[in-house]
């Protein structure tokens, strides 16, 4: 009956972060899905740009505009005269995500999650739930990014999932050769959203005990 209980309590929590933390912030969804389109229109002229001088020779596939948003940068060597360049697709998507995160655990700690507290018999079961926040929000918006290119890429590109050599060449400046397809899913997809999910629940401890603002730089 006791183990019950708990369950029960971790279930409540959990479905009060989902409606609350999730589900309630589904307007932030709106202007996210407007960046994703606009990456993907910059992409497609891009392309148009390069065919048009001769550099590339296909349209851009659903994975190439994927490769594109997520590359996020190669490793800077001086000594090799590489420019450093800041990789602001890879950028504004963290940021974004950061900023969905927020600081809902700390407002949630002075409201319900006060109540939560006080009442609760597993103090920690507050936490993991808000860890499960950042994860579920984290997968939320990748998922949204997944959808919303390969919609994209249907109207403005190639609804495919192979790699173009002289586009990853060109744009994202990554030797697609190297890829195999399951190194592809590993550094384009999975990497990505771990270094999302690890950051966010960084910035949600972080919340906690420093200003939001803070905790967002």
């Amino acid at each position: 009956m006791r183990n019950k209980e708990k369950v029960h309590e971790f279930a409540c929590q959990i479905k009060h972060d989902m409606i609350s933390g999730v589900l309630g912030a589904w307007k932030k969804i709106i202007p996210f899905t407007l960046l994703i389109i606009a990456f993907c229109f910059y992409i497609s002229v891009e392309c148009v740009n390069l065919r048009d001088i001769g550099y590339v020779t296909g349209e851009p596939t659903t994975t190439d505009m994927l490769l594109y948003i997520l590359r996020g940068m190669r490793e800077y060597i001086p000594e090799l005269d590489y420019s450093f360049e800041i990789p602001v697709t890879w950028l504004i998507m963290q940021l974004y995500i950061a900023f969905v995160i927020g600081n809902y655990a700390s407002k949630d700690m002075g409201s319900y999650g006060q109540q939560f507290l006080l009442r609760s018999t597993k103090k920690s079961y507050w936490f993991l739930s808000k860890c499960i926040y950042c994860l579920v929000n984290v997968l939320v918006y990748y998922f949204t990014t997944f959808i919303l290119v390969s919609i994209c890429s249907n109207f403005l590109g190639d609804f495919s999932f192979t790699l173009s050599l002289d586009i990853g060449s060109y744009m994202s400046e990554i030797d697609t050769t190297l890829f195999s397809s399951v190194s592809f899913i590993c550094h384009i997809v999975v990497l990505p959203i771990l270094t999302s999910i690890v950051m966010s629940l960084i910035q949600m401890l972080l919340s906690l005990y420093v200003k939001p603002t803070l905790s967002f730089a």
